[in-house]
């Protein structure tokens, strides 16, 4: 019976290594994106009721099949790199797409639309550097979707029932 226990406290044991291991490697958190014209590129112009202005930016994520709006800049050039901060929890794995839009009152431009294979970005007429992170939150979500994660969760619980209904049997005698 000894070696019994031995085995299955290793296995547990490797198990929870793995796991861990494993949300430690989908821990990374989206910071920053960073889109700048590929050299030669002429920066579109806001056409309003006025004088043509710089443009306003607006940068989405296709994110696990929905998209997300990281930011919008307005009236902002962006030669020399133009830097939108990530507010939400994106976990870069799960990122397919990324999308720059010259945004106008009437109808909106799509300047560059690109797959996202990596953390750098060349499109046709714009570069996109994604910045990572890392992001404990990115990790848990990741770990809970894992049949290993949702076993480590039942086992706490089990784990903590079982303390209690002992305590609470101690305490009758």
């Amino acid at each position: 019976m000894p070696k019994i226990k031995t085995l299955f406290r290793a296995v547990a044991l490797v198990l929870v290594v793995v796991t861990l291991l494993g949300a430690w490697d989908n821990s990374r958190g989206l910071a920053f994106v960073t889109v700048t014209p590929i050299e030669g590129t002429l920066e579109p112009k806001d056409l309003g009721l006025g004088d043509a202005t710089l443009p306003d930016y607006k940068v989405r994520l296709e994110v696990a099949g929905s998209w997300v709006t990281i930011g919008t800049r307005q009236d902002t050039s962006a030669v020399g790199g133009l830097q939108f901060e990530v507010v939400e929890r994106i976990d870069v794995k799960q990122i397919t797409q990324i999308e720059l839009t010259e945004v106008d009152k009437v109808n909106d431009d799509l300047l560059e639309r690109s797959e996202v294979q990596g953390l750098e970005i060349r499109g046709q007429a714009f570069t996109f550097l994604l910045q990572d992170r890392f992001d404990s939150q990115v990790a848990i979500t990741w770990l809970f979707k894992t049949p290993v994660g949702v076993l480590l969760i039942l086992g706490a619980v089990i784990f903590v029932l079982l303390g209690a209904i002992r305590a609470g049997l101690e305490n009758l005698d």
